[in-house]
Order: C-alpha cells, then structure tokens, then sequence
C-alpha cells in the first residue's frame, strides 16, 4: 500500500510528535498520502476535513519526499492530486493552500490544456513529473498541513 512502505524517508522521533498520526514531516510541514481516488475538489475538502489542504511542493526535495508517499510496494509510484490549479485564470498556476508556487516540474509539452485542464497531478509520464489533468477524473491524493508544537 502507498505511503506505507519503508521508502518513506525517516526523522527525527521528535519530528514525528509534531505531525498528526499517519503523516509525515519535512521541516515544518507534515504530509499524507490518501489513496481513495476522488475527484480534484473532492480531494480538497477531504484534505481540509483532515485539517490540512491538498499539498504544494516548493523544491525538489519535497517533490522527491511527495512522490515517496505515492510508491506502492511494488515500486510504482502512482498518479496523485496536488494542490495547483489554474481554474481561475487560464494558465496561471497557483497553490490552493495560498502559498507562493514558486517551483515547477511539468512533463515536457505541459501544462497544455488539452480538454479543459485546470488541476495538477504528480507521477505523471515516463518521467513521473507534472502533469494538468480534468479536475473530473479520480485520483489518489496528497495533504499537507503544518506541524503542530
């Protein structure tokens, strides 16, 4: 199951008192896979359900940490949401957990807009990068939220 293997990289004990049960620091953030498909909004309101929002990524480093979360134990690393959007201008991208989006990782040829695509997957691709999808189509998900002292 995903984002339960031993892939997941490991902190600090301390770290994980921070981070509600079940997800998983990086700095001051901790991060949770949810591996029931749901649509993109769907995904969000579960994320804020769980006290948190749909994860944004800001360097490679937490790319590479999201992307854990998603690895089955067969080592397939699976399509999931994030949090980037760009319903509400055409080809401007931002995070719905209003932080800057300040790093990008597209697949070559996107984001294009192929059919009406506003929202952001991971894993996308021969080169699991990112990927602007139908907001209408079901995916895993990733939430973030922050750590709590």
């Amino acid at each position: 199951m995903p984002g339960n293997g031993s892939l997941v990289p490991k902190a600090n004990t301390s770290d994980y008192k921070s981070c509600p049960q079940f997800w998983h620091p990086l700095e001051s953030r901790c991060f949770k896979f949810v591996s029931e498909p749901k649509h993109w909004i769907e995904a969000q309101l579960n994320c804020i359900r769980l006290e948190g929002s749909l994860a944004s990524v800001h360097n490679m480093n937490e790319y590479r940490f999201v992307q854990r979360l998603t690895e089955g134990s067969n080592g397939v690393m699976v399509e999931a949401w994030l949090g980037g959007t760009d319903a509400i201008l055409e080809g401007t991208w931002i995070w719905i957990d209003s932080t800057l989006f300040d790093f990008t990782f597209w697949s070559p040829g996107e984001p294009n807009n192929d059919g009406n695509q506003n929202c952001l997957q991971i894993n996308y691709g021969d080169h699991k990068k990112w990927d602007d999808l139908n907001c209408y189509k079901k995916r895993p998900s990733i939430c973030v939220t922050r750590v709590r002292r």
